[in-house]
């Protein structure tokens, strides 16, 4: 289940001087993401095309063509999550038009049957040193108006396509497997909030494995994707930690009443029996509400209720690495633990926490291991820290925002982690039915040594008094041996661990091949021992022309991730390798999948140079392009972001024709473009000012300040259903027969006497008649009001009903019934 998304910026040098301009631009990719693709059309009509290069010689050719006056483009990742694009010598009163592509898993949403698209708009404030190549980005704090069109093809019905965050058209396409989104113009969005489009399909959990045929490079790529549903008993005995966020940056937006909303539906659908839990909370400091795990019983769950509501955004920054060490330190090594994270991962330093995470969840013992799961909260969160946390701990992540209902995700993260790593499975791995290389393939292989490139002349210092010449450089300078790709390459190479009802998908390319196996096999081991295995057929996925080839490139982006993170399996070398050298292999590595597949990565960087023979694009590529002039756009009206609001160019020069999909077989393959009206900075001394008008834009705080200086409070987030009966179920998972569940059901159409009085009389001679009844209201009112959504409160039933068949046991009386009962009082 792919996206393949296009982002279209406008950029637009407004200075009445004749200084050429250079301007760059901060935004974010979400960390599965694959950027495949980068192209500029100048004013004149040319397209220029970047190519991917090790990152040292692309930011080399780049400088040298400002320098030169040259057109040119560099899109550099920042981070696992952030990219920078700068652009050069950009003429006086003309603008720039750029295409960013990247393709992208969909990923799990509340339900069984849907899958979540997110775009985000701005990259959050974050803690602690940010990389050097966004250093002193000269961003606007203005929110750029942006449009989008999505459109989407499944195999199977669609149900419901809903945007939670903003106001969008869904237009049918002539069957229900197809529609076309639309973002309503007249709501004028904004990059101030992430953009979520939740799609639900009748079988769009079914398992599946796709292959796509590269003929040119003679290989196949495949990718599983299975969404497992099987039985399977739960843990008798867990430890449960919960690590909230209470750094400032929570305070935005809301985001701590929201987390505190998960903490508290989380913690009243624990299991009763053979649970003990603690909650710690961070920021520039951490704390733990005890100094070891409590068992779970009535009198701690009230304590933790009572300090879970006296929590704020008040801990400074987000030291989550300190926080985290005390929770691995904390743990009962002899008994499984789950971690819950619930954080909106606004830090940049995430490589080392997540190296120590991966120790220690190695270390765990097979029948005491350790998980660790991610709820990543609000608009603007970091994909890296959350999804990077729930890869290195064996775990999930889902990502949600305050527009989102929350109760859903909660259940799912819960749920996953009351049973074991992948059903008790072990030795999970993947026969992808490889049948050797084909008599007459050529093998085209990349060069076996990897020489960094040679270095761009610049001016140095003999004697720096900064500079530690003994300390350990990145890259010693010496060539790299690296091993012949693969025959077979997995990624990730060791098979995650999979939970019942949460996707799960592994990629592979098969070199110097292009037969495509009839079907491959999933095999695993019981815990006695025995061998099973699950057969999926494989389908093969034809695309249209414009389009690249989907699987490879995700294929690829996964083992450069997988490099990314340290693990040399994909390349057939074990991790027990001298650091330095094992930092070099992983380096070259990464530059050869990033430059044969045209991907941008940690050490690889797009690059786009406008040459004398570059083309003059085709009306189709950049028919929407416009030379500025004088008219269109005063540099007076660009003022100061504290002076005035932001302004957005005229409909002339800012007007965009999005980019729709084709359609394509057998898988699903929603597709969005998003352009971004923008105007330049300067960011190099000597050129002339602009102002961009495409940021990464702040996120809101609990309050606004209007153009008149009037502070607005943000409403308080109501509880949806189920929220609203967690909050009411006792410990034991009964209810009273009290004035707040009869506000909640019946709001003013029943008084607390009437509802008394209509206590079955089968239940009546009963002491716990009042509970019980209680309790089966609030059944039947979850069953009417969330009825197809049971997955989400499936444990406060558990809980509900644990507590009816204790109270009735010895007699006659069904709690079946009583709930049928209540319904008809409904």
């Amino acid at each position: 289940v792919l996206a393949r998304v296009t982002l279209t910026q406008h950029f637009a040098n407004v200075n009445r001087t004749d200084i050429p301009t250079e301007a760059k631009y901060v935004f974010p990719v979400p960390v599965g993401g694959a950027v495949c693709a980068f192209e500029m059309h100048t004013a004149d009509g040319k397209l220029v095309v970047g190519e991917v290069k090790e990152a040292r010689q692309a930011e080399a050719e780049f400088k040298e063509a400002v320098a030169q006056k040259k057109t040119a483009g560099l899109l550099v990742k920042a981070a696992p999550d952030v990219f920078t694009m700068s652009l050069g010598a950009i003429p006086p009163k003309q603008g720039l038009k750029t295409k960013i592509t990247y393709v992208i898993e969909l990923a799990d949403d509340e339900l069984l049957k849907q899958i979540r698209f997110s775009l985000p708009t701005y990259v959050g404030e974050r803690y602690g040193g940010s990389p050097t190549t966004i250093h002193n980005k000269d961003s606007s704090k203005k929110h750029a108006k942006f449009t989008l069109t999505a459109d989407v093809q499944t195999t199977s019905a669609i149900e419901q396509v809903v945007s939670p965050s903003h106001t969008v058209k869904v237009v049918p396409q002539g069957s229900d497997t197809r529609c076309r989104v639309v973002l309503d113009s007249s709501a004028g969005a904004r990059l101030d909030k992430d953009f979520v489009l939740s799609i639900k399909a009748s079988k769009i959990d079914a398992p599946r494995c796709v292959a796509e045929v590269n003929q040119s490079k003679h290989s196949v790529a495949l990718s599983l994707t299975l969404v497992p549903r099987f039985g399977v008993q739960t843990i008798d005995s867990q430890e449960y930690l919960f690590l909230l966020d209470r750094s400032g940056s929570m305070d935005d937006d809301n985001k701590m009443g929201y987390a505190k909303k998960a903490l508290l539906i989380m913690l009243k659908s624990l299991p009763t029996k053979g649970t003990t839990f603690n909650i710690f909370s961070f920021g520039s400091e951490f704390s733990s509400l005890w100094s070891a795990s409590q068992p779970y019983t009535e009198d701690s769950l009230s304590t933790a209720l009572l300090h879970v509501e006296s929590m704020g955004a008040d801990l400074g920054g987000t030291e989550i690495a300190s926080a985290l060490s005390s929770i691995l330190r904390s743990r009962i090594t002899t008994r499984p633990t789950s971690v819950f994270v619930l954080t909106d991962g606004e830090v940049w330093d995430v490589d080392n926490l997540l190296d120590k995470l991966r120790t220690n969840v190695a270390a765990a013992g097979q029948g005491s291991y350790l998980r660790v799961f991610t709820l990543g909260v609000g608009h603007g969160a970091s994909t890296a820290l959350c999804n990077g946390l729930a890869r290195a701990g064996n775990g999930l992540c889902l990502m949600t925002t305050q527009s989102e209902e929350l109760s859903g995700k909660c259940a799912r993260l819960l749920k996953a982690s009351r049973v074991p790593p992948s059903g008790n499975l072990r030795n999970v791995r993947v026969d992808w039915g490889y049948a050797g290389p084909d008599p007459f393939s050529v093998k085209v292989s990349p060069e076996q040594t990897v020489k960094p490139a040679a270095p761009a002349t610049v001016d140095i210092a003999l004697f720096d008094e900064q500079n530690d010449p003994l300390a350990p450089s990145e890259d010693t300078g010496f060539p790299i041996d690296l091993p012949s790709t693969p025959n077979v390459q997995q990624a990730p190479s060791v098979v995650p661990d999979f939970y019942p009802g949460n996707r799960f998908i592994v990629s592979a390319i098969l070199s110097n091949t292009t037969q495509v196996p009839e079907f491959i096999v999933l095999r695993g081991d019981t815990p006695d021992g025995t061998a099973t295995e699950f057969k999926f057929p494989v389908h093969v996925a034809s695309l249209p022309k414009p389009w690249p080839l989907l699987i490879h490139t995700l294929a690829a982006h996964r083992i450069i991730q997988e490099l990314e993170d340290g693990y040399l399996q994909c390349l057939g070398i074990t991790k027990d390798v001298d650091s330095p050298h094992h930092q070099g292999i992983a380096r070259s590595a990464i530059v050869r999948y990033s430059t044969e597949y045209q991907l941008a990565s940690k050490y690889a960087s797009f690059v786009a140079v406008e040459q004398d023979k570059t083309r003059v694009a085709a009306a189709s590529d950049d028919s929407d392009f416009e030379v500025l002039s004088e008219t269109d756009i005063d540099p007076e009206e660009w003022v100061d972001d504290i002076k005035r609001p932001f302004r957005i160019p005229s409909e002339k020069s800012t007007r965009e024709d999005v980019w729709h999909s084709r359609g394509v077989s057998r898988t699903p393959f929603p597709s969005s473009s998003t352009p971004f009206a923008a105007c330049v900075y300067p960011t190099t001394p000597g050129y002339g000012r602009g102002r961009s008008s495409s940021p990464a834009a702040p996120a809101s705080s609990h309050s606004s300040i209007t153009g008149r200086g009037i502070r607005i409070a943000t409403p308080a987030i109501p509880d949806d259903p189920v929220t609203a009966v967690a909050r009411l179920q006792s410990f034991a998972g009964s209810f009273d027969l009290d004035e707040p569940l009869r506000k909640l059901v019946f709001g003013n159409t029943l008084t607390l006497e009437s509802l008394r009085s209509a206590v079955p009389s089968s239940i009546r001679p009963h002491p716990k008649a009042k509970k019980i009844w209680a309790t089966a209201i609030a059944v039947a009112y979850l069953k009417t009001k969330a009825g197809d959504t049971m997955d989400i409160w499936v444990g406060l039933w558990e809980k509900a009903n644990n507590y009816a068949a204790c109270a009735l046991t010895g007699s006659k009386l069904s709690f079946d019934q009583v709930v049928t009962d209540a319904i008809e009082l409904l």
